[in-house]
């Protein structure tokens, strides 16, 4: 798992799922990407470990999409970040969490 992650070349990429578990407390982002480095398509995930709080509109202002404008990270405390993606569609996802990792 990737902790430092730039969230920035997720620009354009394709969010499929959210996967949530309740009981332990993690949420997983399921993404496919252009990852090029090898010029191909990749999948990708996002963990969002002891997740408190997990907003996701979908109005759809801007039109439907499947396909993220930008993803940012920030800490709110020791103990707490927030990732917001926003999506090319307009709706903005806010997750808040002790912790975020990615896999690829």
């Amino acid at each position: 798992m990737k902790k430092n992650f730039d969230f920035s070349c997720l620009h354009d990429s394709s969010l499929l799922s959210f996967f949530l578990e309740w009981k332990n407390g993690q949420l997983t982002i399921e993404l496919k990407f252009y990852d090029y480095s090898v010029a191909s398509i990749k999948s990708l995930k996002i963990i969002a470990t002891n997740w408190v709080t997990f907003n996701c509109p979908r109005k759809e202002e801007w039109g439907p999409s499947v396909s993220i404008n930008k993803v940012d990270i920030k800490e709110l405390s020791k103990d707490l970040k927030i990732l917001s993606i926003e999506m090319q569609s307009g709706d903005t996802i806010f997750i808040e969490a002790q912790d975020f990792s990615v896999i690829r």
